[in-house]
C-alpha cells in the first residue's frame, strides 16, 4: 500500500512539473506566430508601396521636375522683362527660355506616367509574391503527403518482399518512389524559403520574418465584350506607349529649339532631324510590342479559363474517391494504403487547380495592366 502510495506521488509530481511546462511551450509557439505580420492581399500592396525603392526613386523625380519646371517658368518671365537685348536677339532669348519651360513641363509629365507606371509594377509584383508563396507553402504541405504515401507504400513493398509475394523490380520502383517524394519534399522546403524571401524583400521585413497571408486566390472569369477595343484600349493606356511617344516630342522640341539658336551648335540640323526619326521608330515598335504582348496574355487567361472547369471536375473526381477509399478502410475492405493514395491524388487534383488559379488571377491584373507585366517580367 505504501509502494501504492509513493508511486502516486512521484506521478503526481512529475505531471505537476510537466505540464506547466508544455503549457509554457505551448504559449511560446502561439506568441512566436502571434507575431508574425498577417497580410491580407490589399495591405501587402500598400505595404510594398511603402517599401518600394524604385517606386521612391520616382517619387522624387517627379517633385524634382516639379521645382524645375517651376523655376524654368519663373525664369521666362523674368528673361522677358529683364533682357537688355532687342528685337531678334531678344526674340531668341526669350525663346530658348520658353523652350526650356516647354521641355521642363514635357519631363514633369514624363514624371507622373512614369510613377504611375512604378505603381501599377508593384501591384504586379506582389501578386506574383504574395501568390507565390501561398502556392509554395501548398506545395511543401502537399509533398508531406506524397512523402506519406510513398512511405506507407515502401513498408507494404518491403513487407511484400521479406514473403515474397512480390518481385525485386516492384519493391525497387516503391523504394525510388519513396526517395523522389523525399526529394521532392526537399526541393519544396528550399523554394518556400526562397519564396518568403522574396516576399520579405518585397515588403520590407526582416529576412526571418514568416508572415502569414489571410487571402486565397478566387477564380472569377475576365469579362470582355468587344477583345479587339480592349486590346486597343490597353495600348494607348499604356504609360510605355505614352512615355515612348512623349520622347519624338522632346525630340522635335530639341530640334526646334537648335534651328532658331544662331550659336553654340556642334552639330548639323540634319542630325536633330534623325534623333525625331530614331524617336518615332523606337515609339511605334514600343506600341506594336505592347499590342502583341497584350494579345498574349488575353490568349493566356482564355486558355487558364478553358482548363478550369475541368481541373475543377477533377477535385471533385479525386475527393469522392477518397470518400469511397476511406468508407471501405471503415469497413475492413480497403488498406490504409489505399486511403494514403486516394490522398496523394487528391493533393495534385488540388494543386494543379491551385496553379490554374493563381496563374489566372496574375495574368488577368496583367491583361489590364500590361506595362506592370512587362516590367517585372524583363
Amino acid at each position: 500500500m505504501r509502494k501504492l502510495v509513493a508511486c502516486a506521488s512521484a506521478l503526481l509530481f512529475t505531471f505537476g512539473m510537466t505540464l506547466p511546462a508544455m503549457a509554457d511551450t505551448s504559449a511560446t509557439v502561439v506568441n512566436v506566430a502571434q507575431t508574425q505580420p498577417q497580410f491580407t492581399f490589399q495591405q501587402a500592396v500598400e505595404q510594398a508601396k511603402k517599401s518600394s525603392k524604385p517606386l521612391r526613386i520616382a517619387q522624387l523625380d517627379l517633385e524634382r521636375s516639379f521645382e524645375v519646371r517651376n523655376y524654368l517658368g519663373d525664369s521666362v518671365m523674368h528673361t522677358y522683362q529683364t533682357t537688355s537685348q532687342i528685337g531678334y536677339a531678344r526674340d531668341q532669348q526669350y525663346y530658348g527660355a520658353f523652350m526650356g519651360l516647354n521641355q521642363a513641363d514635357t519631363a514633369w509629365n514624363m514624371n507622373k506616367r512614369n510613377l504611375e507606371a512604378q505603381e501599377d509594377a508593384v501591384v504586379m509584383q506582389t501578386y506574383q509574391l504574395y501568390n507565390g508563396l501561398l502556392q509554395a507553402q501548398d506545395k511543401v504541405n502537399n509533398c508531406k503527403i506524397r512523402l506519406t504515401n510513398a512511405q506507407i507504400q515502401y513498408n507494404n513493398a518491403f513487407a511484400a518482399s521479406q514473403v515474397g509475394t512480390i518481385d525485386n523490380p516492384t519493391f525497387v520502383q516503391a523504394k525510388a518512389a519513396r526517395a523522389a517524394a523525399e526529394a521532392s519534399l526537399a526541393s519544396a522546403e528550399s523554394a518556400l524559403a526562397d519564396a518568403y524571401q522574396k516576399f520579405n524583400n518585397l515588403m520590407g521585413l526582416r529576412a526571418e520574418a514568416r508572415p502569414v497571408l489571410v487571402d486565397r486566390p478566387a477564380f472569377e472569369k475576365m469579362k470582355v465584350d468587344d477583345v479587339d477595343f480592349a486590346i486597343t484600349k490597353a495600348v494607348n493606356e499604356s504609360p510605355t506607349v505614352w512615355l515612348a511617344q512623349k520622347k519624338v516630342d522632346l525630340a522635335e522640341a530639341a530640334y526646334t529649339a537648335y534651328a532658331y539658336s544662331l550659336s553654340g551648335r556642334t552639330e548639323p540640323g540634319k542630325a536633330k532631324s534623325i534623333d525625331i526619326d530614331k524617336a518615332a521608330v523606337a515609339a511605334m515598335n514600343t506600341k506594336e510590342q505592347m499590342d502583341k504582348l497584350v494579345r498574349t496574355l488575353y490568349h493566356g487567361v482564355k486558355q487558364l479559363e478553358e482548363q478550369y472547369d475541368s481541373a475543377k471536375e477533377q477535385v471533385a473526381v479525386a475527393e469522392e474517391n477518397l470518400r469511397v477509399a476511406k468508407l471501405k478502410f471503415d469497413i475492413g475492405i480497403a488498406t490504409k494504403a489505399d486511403v494514403a493514395s486516394a490522398e496523394s491524388k487528391l493533393v495534385d487534383a488540388k494543386e494543379s487547380l491551385l496553379d490554374i488559379v493563381i496563374k489566372h488571377q496574375n495574368l488577368v491584373y496583367a491583361f489590364s495592366k500590361p506595362w506592370a507585366y512587362a516590367a517585372v517580367s524583363s
